[in-house]
Formats: structure tokens, sequence, C-alpha cells
């Protein structure tokens, strides 16, 4: 079997693949722009940038719904050698606060006025306020598409289980891709390809209004079973290991449960390929895959690493 027609038939599938993640991307983008209403008026000398002081208020708001509009107006200034003064001026709910600090470094300014934003607006909500930023176990449920790597468009379940630090997911992860026919017509040979796989994953995803988004990478190792019908019935497998490349979309709905979404090309590093005795493969594997996942995240635990509230 030639693998230069299934590369031409893969052609379409990879740009619209390649067009539907682009559009997916400028929507959340679009979307996060125009939803997020807390404006943020950053006033600092050159030498104290607002710097990684964004993400951190995005990690210490976690699910945390901001008023329906908040103003935030951010002052640092210079007070004697090696001494800012923090100047903070938050208007919610059309109720005013405002804070005043004497901090040693730039970076204290940064940690100070997240700390204080995050809590001024989850008190607005009646919500404890921040400690830090979040971290523990995070279980995932879905289903996942799969087109090219078996002989049909195929999907099935998946699973898995990912530690959690800030934006970091590292995890283990199982699914199986339900059974797709492939055929030689010469021959009249018809034969069920499944997979059976798990894989080490990680992703980082950085805070983007509402939601997060990131890139992702994975290593697949699991076993593609083949099932022949007819005359010449009988059972067999080859290794299936690959690469899987792309990225993911988070949405948290509350503090327990979110939704992600997940686009991924496979890439595998060995390509089986499926015969009977000594005749010429019927069927061998696509040098690339497309993997569309959608699944549910559950925190199983959420622990602080640093910090306390006042």
């Amino acid at each position: 079997m030639s693998s230069r027609p299934r590369l031409h038939r893969a052609l379409p599938a990879v740009a619209c693949y390649l067009a539907v993640l682009l559009i997916l991307l400028f929507a959340v983008r679009t979307r996060a722009d125009a939803s997020d209403p807390l404006k943020i008026r950053w006033v600092a000398p050159l030498d104290c940038p607002r710097g990684d002081f964004d993400r951190e208020l995005t990690s210490l708001l976690g699910d945390t719904p901001p008023p329906a509009q908040a103003e935030v107006d951010v002052s640092a200034l210079p007070f004697g050698p090696r001494r800012y003064h923090l100047s903070l001026r938050l208007m919610a709910a059309d109720q005013p606060a405002t804070r005043e600090l004497e901090l040693a470094s730039c970076a204290d300014v940064r940690h100070a006025a997240a700390l204080l934003i995050a809590t001024a607006l989850q008190d607005a909500n009646g919500r404890p306020p921040p400690t830090a930023a979040g971290s523990g176990l995070q279980l995932r449920l879905g289903a996942v598409g799969d087109a090219l790597s078996l002989p049909a468009i195929s999907g099935g379940p998946e699973i898995g289980i990912a530690w959690r630090m800030n934006g970091l997911r590292l995890g283990i992860e199982g699914r199986y891709l339900l059974a797709r026919e492939a055929s030689d017509d010469d021959s009249q040979i018809r034969t069920d390809v499944d997979l059976l796989a798990g894989s080490l994953a990680g992703a980082y995803v950085f805070p983007l209004g509402s939601v997060a988004v990131g890139p992702t990478l994975a290593v697949e190792l699991g076993r593609l079973g083949a099932t022949a019908r007819g005359e010449q019935a009988r059972d067999g497998g080859a290794l299936w290991v690959s690469a899987l490349v792309g990225g993911r979309v988070e949405l948290p709905l509350n503090g327990t449960f979110g939704l992600v979404l997940a686009a991924q090309l496979c890439l595998p590093l060995r390509r089986p390929s499926f015969s009977l005795a000594a005749e010429q493969p019927f069927y061998e594997t696509s040098r690339l895959g497309l993997r569309l996942a959608i699944g549910m995240n559950i925190q199983l635990e959420d622990k602080r690493t640093a910090g306390t509230g006042q």
C-alpha cells in the first residue's frame, strides 16, 4: 500500500485543522479582550515595570468573578533610596477603596498590589481572601476524536490525572480509539484496527481573560490491535509509539469543575503495517494523525503554596 495517496488525502485535513485552531485562538482572544471588566492603570518609573504582576493577580483571583466593572490605579513612586511609595485606588461597584504602603523593592510593589487588588475583589464577592497560587491533583474525563491514525475517523473515551501547579500540568492519560475497518480489494481482506494507549503529558497554560491557553506535549505508548475477518480470520497487534504536539484551552466553571478543549498533531515514531503470511502489507499507518479532545476537569484537592490572608 503506497503512503503517497494517503499523504495527499491528509493535506486538506491538516490545512483544515490549522485553520480551525487559528480561528479558535482568535475567538478566545477576542472574547477575553471584550469580556474583561477589570481595567488597571500602572504608573511607575522605568526601573519598576509591570512584569509578572498580571500573572500573579490572575493566579490569586482564581475563579472569582470580578464585579461588572472595576477600575484600579496603581502608582509606585520612588521614596528615598531603594524605597517605593505604593498608592492603590480601586473603584468597584461604585465603592472606592484606597491603600498606601511604603515598600523596599519593585518586586514587593508588584506582589503587594496584586494581593491587595485580589483581596478587595474577593471581599466584594463575599469570598475568603486569597493566600497564594494553587496546586493539587486534577482529574480529567472526556472523549477524543482521531483522524488519520486509524483507517478511518474514530473516537473513544479518554481519562487523565495531572498534578497542577499554577500554569503547569504534568500527568498521565489513557485513551481507547474504537476499531475501524481496513480493507484490501485484491485479497478481499477485512481487518478491524483499534488503539489502546497511554501517555505521559505536560502542558503550560497562560491566563487570557476568563480562560487559560497554552501548548501541550506528550509521548504516547500503546498497542495497535488488528482482527482479520473472513477465511483467514486471526488476531494480531503491533507496538504504537507517537509524539503528541498541540495546544489546549481551559475554561473554569467554578472552583471544582472546568471544561478543557485540546487539539494535537499525532506524529508516529514508528509506523506499524499489517499483512497475512508473506503477502504485501494491506494496511500501514499514516505519517500524521489529528486529535481533538473535549473533557471535564475536576479538582481533587487544592493546596496553597505560599502566603497568608489577612
